[in-house]
C-alpha cells in the first residue's frame, strides 16, 4: 500500500503524534509505555527515511498494464492510467481493466479493512500486500 496517501511516514507520525497528546495525562507503567511507544515510533522514521520500497505484483500489474517503464514513478503511472482510463484508451478491452483494478482495489483493502472484503477475496492470500496476486 505504499502508493496511497498518507504514506507510511505520515501515517507513524500521526500515531505519534497521538500518542504524544496523551502522554501528559498518563501516570506510571502508561505513561513509560507511551514514552517508549514514541521512541520507537521515532526510530522507525529514522529509519524509513533510508528505506525505499520494493516494487509490488500491485505495481506490475498496473505497469503493465499501461506499458509504463519500470524507472516511471508509480505517482505518475497512477496519473497516467487515469487519463488513459479517461480518454477510453481500455475500452476495447474493459474485462482486463476490470480484473486488474480489481485485483488493485483487494490489494490495497487487504491491508487497510479486510474484513470488509467478499470471502472470495478475504481466503486469495494472506500477504499483506498481495504478492501472490
Amino acid at each position: 500500500m505504499a502508493h496511497d496517501l498518507p504514506e507510511l511516514p505520515e501515517m507513524i507520525a500521526t500515531v505519534r503524534e497521538f500518542i504524544a497528546d496523551v502522554t501528559p495525562q498518563l501516570g506510571g507503567l502508561d505513561r513509560y509505555h507511551a514514552l517508549c511507544a514514541q521512541f520507537l515510533l521515532d526510530a522507525t522514521l529514522r529509519e524509513l527515511a533510508a528505506w525505499a520500497p520494493g516494487e509490488t505484483a500491485d505495481d506490475r500489474r498496473l505497469r503493465g498494464l499501461l506499458g509504463a517503464p519500470a524507472a516511471q514513478p508509480m505517482n505518475e503511472v497512477m496519473v497516467e492510467l487515469c487519463r488513459a482510463i479517461r480518454a477510453g484508451r481500455f475500452d476495447d478491452d474493459l474485462d482486463a481493466l476490470r480484473e486488474t483494478l480489481t485485483a488493485h482495489v483487494v490489494d490495497k483493502v487487504r491491508v487497510a479493512k479486510p474484513a470488509v472484503l467478499a470471502p472470495e477475496h478475504r481466503a486469495a492470500d494472506t500477504h499483506p500486500q498481495g504478492e501472490q496476486s
